[in-house]
């Protein structure tokens, strides 16, 4: 019953008045899929890269600023700021390749854009996640649905052969005892009349 109910809110909702329409609303909700499939993957692509690229430069950023400390620095302050760092100044080298790495075509380190386009991009990912969510509910609902129309028919197909069959294989029963009842009357002819009313009822009873 709950399914019937949720079947028949599902079609008076979205207006599917025949299967014709149906078959409609979904090739329609399959483009829809596929559009949000292309939108969903190629955002989040470019939400991953600037994640990356805001991840690296966590790395990256107090490494640098560590070197350009020891860049200002001269004399005596710098051996001594050097020797105090030495393991952050030999990562520097290192860790501004890779962020240079994930740069393109001149690209700038600009982390606070990076993560409004984040914040940006995120919204936007989930949003089309959440209605690629929906219409793949969708999608599934119509095909069970026109799986049920398809089933049924083939049930209704299945149930009407299989009632010739039986009429047939019925009616041909009945000839046979028909038959027989005749050939049982004319050898006994000389009893009475009641005998050929009971093969009847036979038949009758039978039928």
């Amino acid at each position: 019953m709950r399914r019937s109910a949720n079947a028949e809110k599902f079609i008076t909702t979205r207006k599917i008045d025949s299967f014709e329409s149906l078959a409609k609303f979904t090739a329609d909700k399959e483009q829809r899929y596929q559009e949000l499939e292309t939108v969903h993957l190629s955002k989040g692509q470019k939400l991953n890269r600037l994640k990356e690229l805001s991840k690296m430069y966590a790395l990256f950023a107090p490494i640098q600023a560590t070197y350009k400390e020891s860049q200002s620095l001269k004399g005596l302050a710098k051996m001594k700021y050097d020797r105090e760092h030495k393991d952050s100044l030999s990562k520097y080298p290192e860790l501004k390749e890779r962020m240079q790495s994930l740069l393109q075509n001149g690209e700038k380190i600009t982390p606070k854009q990076w993560k409004a386009e984040i914040q940006s991009l995120q919204s936007e990912y989930d949003s089309i996640g959440k209605e690629q969510t929906k219409t793949a509910a969708e999608l599934a609902y119509a095909e069970v649905i026109g799986y049920n129309k398809k089933n049924l028919e083939r049930e209704l197909q299945n149930e009407s052969d299989s009632r010739t069959g039986n009429w047939y294989l019925l009616f041909s029963t009945y000839q046979i005892l028909y038959s027989f009842c005749e050939m049982l009357y004319n050898s006994h002819k000389e009893r009475d009349s009641y005998e050929y009313e009971y093969y009847i009822e036979i038949l009758t009873v039978i039928a």
